[in-house]
């Protein structure tokens, strides 16, 4: 094989590993582990917002929200709740000072986040608690109880 040749492949496949890393570091910006937006405001984009992963059910008598945001002190985290929607907000921040080029793998989501939920029903936002068990942001929010229908009775006029 002659020098241009060799040339030409060693390019091609310096090329090639480039562009894999971009490829990887694109999955995993959106992966939903690492859900992300950017913030608009007017025509900047002002910063990356991580969105929460959660897991949202519920019991006879309560909507439940469970979002993992371990390194995050409860100071730190913002429970805003209508009658039909929860707005979770906080950050969190790494300790340790990391060069983008010195990552193998960079999963986690540091910095500002939000999460907006409307919810299936309306709740009881005056009952409603939060706490964090282990890391876990548990959301309990009291179903208003209404009755489906009400009989009235019919008064001559």
């Amino acid at each position: 094989m002659d020098e241009e040749t060799k040339k030409f492949f060693t390019e091609l496949s310096s090329s090639a590993q480039e562009i894999n890393k971009e490829v990887e570091a694109e999955f995993v910006k959106s992966s939903p582990v690492t859900a992300r937006r950017k913030e608009q405001v007017g025509s900047d984009v002002v910063d990356d917002i991580g969105e929460l992963t959660i897991d949202i059910y519920q019991t006879p008598d309560e909507i439940i929200i469970e979002a993992p945001i371990a390194g995050v002190s409860d100071d730190d985290i913002d429970v805003a709740i209508g009658n039909d929607t929860v707005t979770i907000k906080g950050a969190r921040e790494r300790k340790n000072k990391v060069k983008g080029s010195d990552f193998y793998l960079e999963e986690c989501f540091w910095g500002k986040f939000e999460r907006q939920i409307t919810l299936p029903q309306e709740i009881d936002a005056e009952n409603a608690s939060a706490a964090m068990e282990k890391g876990v942001l548990v959301v309990h929010l009291p179903k208003l109880k209404k009755e489906k229908s009400k009989k009235l009775k019919v008064r001559a006029g």
